[in-house]
């Protein structure tokens, strides 16, 4: 009997954090209130101390969470690239500036609630640490055999324009001089 409560309760915890980072990704953290990610799901607010401590920590697991599959979908394009004898670096880019058109990067989405450190600290450090891993892992896939020969350097402006096309994205769509950015840093590529 316990270990259905137990499942039950993993249930729940997980339903919370879906909806969460859906409200999270669309609003804000600091826009959405305990209240409406329960509502979201259907149980009262006093429910969710059962699952988390606060908000803060709620949030920053949702920051964690996000960021770790991020990099789990980075890693797992890289290797299909590689199985499909293409350019694993080139393959990655290509991949996020896709996604972007159709999704939200956390790195993008969470920035600004990232930003106001005075009120979500746990969660500005999660997106710190989910950004930085974020780029390891470019950085690692750059220096794959096959990957090309950009420097440590071209792959961090690399980056930094990746997330730039993917802030356009977020904020104007697919519009055309939009793709032109997109293009411009493929070719750059090789």
């Amino acid at each position: 009997m316990s270990s259905h409560r137990g499942s039950k309760a993993e249930a729940t915890r997980v339903l919370i954090l879906d909806a969460a980072t859906k409200l999270f990704f669309q609003l804000g953290v600091n826009e959405v209130s305990i209240s409406r990610i329960m509502a979201e799901i259907g149980l009262t607010t006093g429910g969710f101390y059962k699952y988390f401590s606060s908000k803060e920590m709620l949030a920053a697991e949702v920051c964690y969470r996000t960021f770790r599959e991020a990099q789990t979908s980075w890693a797992e394009q890289a290797t299909r690239a590689r199985q499909a004898s293409e350019n694993p670096y080139r393959g990655l880019v290509n991949q996020y500036l896709s996604f972007s058109e159709k999704s939200q990067c956390a790195v993008v989405a969470f920035s600004h609630d990232a930003a106001d450190a005075s009120h979500h600290q746990l969660f500005s450090q999660s997106y710190r640490e989910g950004t930085k891993a974020l780029l390891d892992t470019l950085l690692g896939v750059a220096q794959e055999p096959g990957s090309g020969s950009s420097t440590r350097e071209q792959v961090l402006v690399h980056f930094a324009a990746m997330l730039g096309a993917g802030l356009l994205c977020r904020t104007t769509g697919a519009e055309q001089w939009v793709q032109e950015i997109q293009t411009a840093l493929l070719d750059q590529l090789g």
